[in-house]
């Protein structure tokens, strides 16, 4: 499990988190997606998302 949460309902998939995040562990199929495997939670998607739909650190989003 990471440490990054997505509220699916605030997502509009712009994909501005998926460009910034360093190590690929965003992704977009039917829906956004953090592959658990890459992400450290470093929230630099967070911070881009104009839409607030990403948390980090047990975080509402």
């Amino acid at each position: 499990m990471t440490g990054i949460a997505i509220n699916h309902k605030k997502c509009d998939e712009c994909g501005a988190c998926i460009s910034v995040c360093r190590k690929d562990a965003l992704v977009l199929g039917e829906k956004l997606e953090v592959l658990a495997d890459r992400c450290v939670s470093c929230g630099v998607c967070v911070n881009i998302c104009p839409f607030a739909a990403l948390a980090t650190n047990g975080e509402t989003a």
